[in-house]
């Protein structure tokens, strides 16, 4: 007997959220496969799933085929439907996408159904050779790693404070962040030879460099030194701003009240290069955007920037 999705998901609350009918497989394969025999294999598992789904009148579909992909023609195309982990280990895992869809279209987020039925014959899977470690939902992510609608910055972000104008002409806003004194002293090179991947949002590398032109903040040191990093091209600071394409119909933020109030937030991946860049000053950092414009993302594209770091 299968499990209900209350006790495969919990229930649905502000908590938690996920794409409707989205979902990812992972299979512990026997050897790492083929880069030529992936798409194959995939397909091969999708055959093996729907073969017992469709008992319950469930079909999985090929990722990027279904779903929000026919719903809006100008979806960005899916280049890879399963990404590989553990490639250091003898039996490596594959999570592939999969789109979930009833047989009776009135059935309107079949996702819960499915996962329900596949978490609760695991052992039925194993037996016919497919070895399902987990099934998920294709869950949304935020910039902040707490509830997906609270992501992102607390409040609506404000503009960056002007210098007075009695400052000398020289003279540098901003402020340093200075680390705690755990009892571990600094590297004393500046972290040099470490490199730091922060995955987030983003502004485009342009936006960055035109803003250090603007009169009111030619000032602002710490903008002016990641505009020379972008300029200098020396792989000290790069934003990776157009890999994993995003949409900006998942969004994210509060207002004051705590009612939901979207709004841009492309500069929160930046805000977190700034304190590395602070503590860190000469290590190489690489901003890459997994989320959109107002902070959203989904496991698709954080799956794809972790197996390509």
């Amino acid at each position: 007997m299968s499990r209900s999705s209350t006790e495969v998901m919990g229930i649905p609350d502000g908590l938690f959220h996920w794409i409707p009918g989205e979902m990812v497989v992972v299979v512990r394969l026997p050897r790492i496969p083929g880069d030529d025999t992936q798409e194959l294999l995939i397909e091969q598992i999708r055959v093996q799933l729907n073969e017992f789904l469709a008992q319950y009148s469930l079909v999985l579909e090929a990722y990027g085929t279904y779903g929000r992909w026919r719903e809006t023609p100008s979806m960005p195309p899916i280049r890879r439907r399963s990404f590989i982990f553990g490639l250091h280990r003898k039996q490596p895992l594959i999570a592939i996408f999969f789109h979930a869809r009833h047989m009776d279209p009135s059935v309107r987020d079949p996702l819960p159904l499915a996962l329900s039925y596949l978490q609760g014959h695991l052992e039925h899977l194993a037996q016919v050779g497919l070895n399902v470690v987990s099934a998920m939902p294709n869950w949304l992510v935020a910039a902040a790693p707490f509830f997906y609608a609270d992501g992102g910055p607390a409040l609506p972000p404000h503009p960056s404070p002007l210098m007075p104008p009695t400052s000398p002409a020289n003279a540098l806003s901003g402020w340093h962040i200075r680390v705690l004194d755990g009892g571990i002293p600094l590297d004393s090179k500046g972290a040099e030879d470490v490199q730091v991947v922060v995955l987030d949002s983003a502004p485009h590398p342009d936006r960055i460099r035109s803003a250090a032109t603007r009169l009111e903040l030619r000032r602002n040191w710490l903008l002016q030194r990641l505009a020379s990093d972008l300029r200098n091209e020396d792989g000290s600071f790069a934003v990776e701003y157009d890999r994993y394409p995003q949409s900006n119909d998942v969004c994210t933020g509060r207002d004051n009240e705590g009612e939901a109030s979207y709004y841009p937030m492309t500069d929160h991946g930046i805000s977190v290069v700034g304190l590395i860049r602070d503590v860190a000053p000469r290590a190489h950092i690489r901003l890459v955007r997994i989320l959109n414009d107002y902070g959203g993302g989904d496991l698709y594209s954080l799956f794809a920037a972790l197996t390509d770091l």
